[in-house]
C-alpha cells in the first residue's frame, strides 16, 4: 500500500464529513492509488462514528477506513500519534479533520511518491485556505469548483 491518510478528530463531525468527502472526490478522479484512512477520535459523542460508517459504505470496501475511538479525551498529541500508529502504508499523510483535498490531490501525491520512491523521507505539502467571502450563507460545497475558492496558506 502506498499511502495512509491519518486524521485525528475531536467533536467536529461536520468538518470530518467534508474532509472525507474531499478524499472521496479525489479518489473518484484517480483510483490507481492504493491507500487507507486512519482516524483517531477523542470525541465524547458518537457522531463521528456515524460519519465513518457512511463513508465505509461509500468507498465500498475499496478503501479501508480504520477507526479508533478513545473512551475519554487523551489530548491532541496522543490522538495525533494514535492516528499515525494505525498506518501500514509506505507513506503517511496527516490531515486535520477540517482539511480538504482538491480533486487532483491524490493523483499529484501518488506521482510524487512513485517518482521519488526510496529517495525522500519527508514531504511538506503546502495547503490552501477557503476564501469564505466567496460562499453564500448555507451554500453546499461544490468539490468540482473548490480549487477556485482557495488561496495558498503560504508562499513556499
Amino acid at each position: 500500500m502506498q499511502l495512509s491518510i491519518c486524521i485525528p478528530t475531536y467533536n467536529r463531525h461536520n468538518e470530518l464529513k467534508n474532509c472525507l468527502e474531499s478524499i472521496y472526490q479525489s479518489y473518484i478522479k484517480f483510483k490507481k492509488i492504493k491507500f487507507e484512512i486512519c482516524i483517531s477520535d477523542n470525541s465524547k459523542n458518537n457522531k463521528n462514528k456515524l460519519v465513518i460508517s457512511f463513508f465505509r459504505k461509500k468507498f465500498k470496501k475499496k478503501v479501508k477506513i480504520k477507526y479508533n475511538k478513545f473512551k475519554n479525551n487523551k489530548g491532541v498529541t496522543i490522538n495525533f500519534l494514535k492516528s499515525v500508529s494505525m498506518a501500514q502504508a509506505d507513506y503517511v499523510w496527516t490531515l486535520g479533520d477540517d482539511d480538504m483535498l482538491t480533486r487532483d490531490a491524490l493523483k499529484t501525491v501518488s506521482k510524487l511518491l512513485t517518482k521519488k520512491k526510496g529517495k525522500i523521507d519527508y514531504y511538506f505539502i503546502n495547503s490552501y485556505n477557503l476564501k469564505f467571502n466567496n460562499f453564500k450563507n448555507n451554500e453546499k460545497l461544490n468539490f468540482n469548483s473548490l480549487k477556485n475558492k482557495l488561496e495558498p496558506f503560504s508562499k513556499l
